[in-house]
């Protein structure tokens, strides 16, 4: 099973779509989830794994009344399917080549309609989509604008917290866990002499019993200023982009800016060079002390609900759920104090809602559109800023000039959505 899902990593991906080589990697699935539960007793399931089956003909064998039509002439013509006899499931066949992708032997696959179900996919199109195949090809395609963000990358935001802290920053930002009387609770996992421990952004600190001393993985301070260091990183890392590959992201920031960010392009509500427009949307203190940062930084024991785009990608708001984790419950309020402090320091975000954390959707008369070619473009898409009224007073206080922003033709916006998921089958 391994040397077809390695064959399939290199195979190109116009041949991993041959509805028989789905209909394999369909079944392979099948066969690894089988080595930890019992088989499936889903409709379809069984029906990929009876078709893929090895046959046995056994010519005075009556068929079963209850049986499809279908099945009854596969049976007739070929047998019937051995199917987990003595706990082994026995494969029709393999067919390799060095120009295709494996498939099944004899060209055996189901429909690509069921196969799309399977695999999780509303439609034959949206699949084949998956791999990179459209239902039309287009010649002399603009290429991707170099300005957008790769916030569609299933990995983990880079680590910055071992990048000199900038002079605007302070080293540990003041917080005061430990003169608080926090003390969290040991990690899961291994633990002696002989284990190498590490803070929670991977950073090896020597061995795990140092005289007795506070690691970094066990400071709460150390770990929060980790944690919030990362934050305005990730956040710029997760911007959206233009619905058309020829534009660039909504956010103007260079590589560069977004790698480098700090809390200080949080910390003011002048979006000159930052945005060609907003859908700005004031906050009451009492608002972004409790919904913005419950969104951003949950509560211990937070599960989210649904699908989620954006958070999960973040390396602060992972390592934030690892702390809580740890946090005994009598200390949740001090850390959450703690971190209020800072959080109230910033004049803006976006603004978050329980399955995102951007949102370019056309709002509500409670946000203000704001560009900078003038505020009477509401019709348009644009992200949904969060400004908090603790540092901006009004609306008209905003500054969002035209210098640095970038010049780009319209074209119809949409929301744009995150790739499928990949959990439950691997294409």
């Amino acid at each position: 099973m391994n040397i077809v899902l390695v064959d399939f990593i290199k195979s190109p991906l116009s041949s991993r779509v041959i509805e028989s080589s789905l209909s394999l990697g369909a079944v392979i699935i099948g066969l690894i989830n089988a080595l930890n539960h019992r088989p499936s007793d889903d409709k379809q399931e069984k029906e990929l794994m009876r078709h893929c089956s090895r046959r046995v003909t056994q010519e005075d064998e009556e068929m079963e009344e209850d049986q499809h039509g279908a099945e009854q002439t596969m049976d007739r013509l070929y047998g019937r399917p051995v199917m987990f006899e003595h706990g082994l499931y026995f494969l029709a066949g393999v067919f390799t080549s060095d120009a295709l992708a494996w498939q099944m032997g004899g060209g055996l696959s189901l429909p690509i309609e069921k196969l799309a179900s399977l695999y999780r996919i509303g439609s034959r199109e949206v699949l084949t989509a998956q791999f990179g195949i459209g239902a039309v090809m287009t010649r002399n395609q603009v290429p991707a604008n170099p300005r957008r963000v790769p916030n569609r990358q299933h990995q983990m935001t880079q680590d910055v917290t071992e990048v000199p802290v900038a002079e605007e920053e302070e080293v540990n930002f003041d917080f005061g866990l430990k003169l608080g009387g926090v003390v969290l609770d040991p990690p899961v996992g291994p633990v002696g002499e002989d284990i190498v421990a590490a803070n929670m952004f991977g950073n090896a600190d020597g061995a795990a019993n140092a005289d007795g001393e506070i690691l970094p993985r066990d400071d709460p301070d150390l770990l929060l200023s980790y944690i919030w260091k990362q934050f305005p990183h990730d956040v710029l890392a997760q911007a959206p982009n233009k619905y058309s590959a020829a534009q660039g992201s909504y956010l103007l920031l260079d590589p560069v800016a977004r790698g480098t960010a700090t809390h200080a392009m949080l910390q003011k509500h002048d979006f000159t060079g930052m945005f060609t427009a907003i859908q700005a949307r004031p906050v009451s203190p009492n608002e972004w002390a409790g919904q913005i940062m419950t969104l951003y930084f949950p509560v211990k024991g937070h599960v989210p609900v649904g699908r989620v785009q954006n958070f999960p990608r973040c390396l602060y708001y992972n390592k934030w759920m690892e702390m809580m984790n740890r946090v005994p419950l009598q200390y949740e309020a001090t850390v959450r104090r703690e971190l209020y402090k800072q959080f109230m320091t910033l004049h803006w975000l976006p603004y978050a809602q329980s399955d995102r954390m951007w949102s370019t959707r056309q709002s509500a008369t409670s946000s203000v559109w704001i560009g900078a070619q003038g505020n009477d473009e509401g019709g348009k898409t644009a992200p949904t800023i969060a400004i908090n009224a603790l540092h901006c007073r009004g609306i008209n206080e905003i500054v969002l000039n035209a210098v640095g922003a970038e010049e780009e033709q319209a074209v119809p916006e949409e929301e744009e959505e995150e790739g499928s998921d990949e959990d439950e089958t691997v294409s």
